[in-house]
């Protein structure tokens, strides 16, 4: 089924956010940050993850943050499904103090990466062969 424009708005928006920084970082969103689970190089490493836990990924541009000088990546799947991939703990706490400054979605998250979606189901799976921790955000 092919999304309406207001889903590709929608994951566009989500990508600028998520790259540019914006959000505020609170001690609650830092103290939420898991130290455990595995970490990747990059948002292919993860795509890959991703489909070997079944998750359909038919995406595989990845998008460098050259703006913020690192080496974070971002990777949009489709219209409902981003992977991200920090590169440092600073980017990290920014990647999920971002992602919980958007309302009606749903992320996976663990080490330095996160899964986001505005379809919870897609995230069992990844979080079944992955780990990490499932925050919903209001809608």
């Amino acid at each position: 089924m092919r999304r309406p424009p207001a889903a590709a708005l929608a994951a566009a928006a989500l990508a600028s956010v998520i790259l540019t920084g914006c959000g505020p970082t609170t001690d609650a969103i830092a103290a939420r940050i898991s130290a455990d689970g595995p970490t990747f190089e990059d948002a292919l490493a993860l795509r890959e993850a991703v489909v070997d836990a079944g998750v359909e990924c038919p995406g595989d541009q990845q998008l460098r943050d050259t703006q913020g000088g690192t080496g974070s990546t971002l990777l949009p799947c489709d219209y409902n499904l981003l992977l991200a991939v920090a590169d440092g703990d600073e980017m990290t706490e920014q990647l999920r103090s971002n992602l919980e400054s958007i309302e009606g979605i749903h992320y996976l998250h663990a080490g330095n990466w996160a899964v986001a979606t505005d379809d919870r189901a897609l995230l069992d799976p990844v979080q079944q062969e992955l780990g990490g921790e499932i925050t919903s955000t209001g809608s």
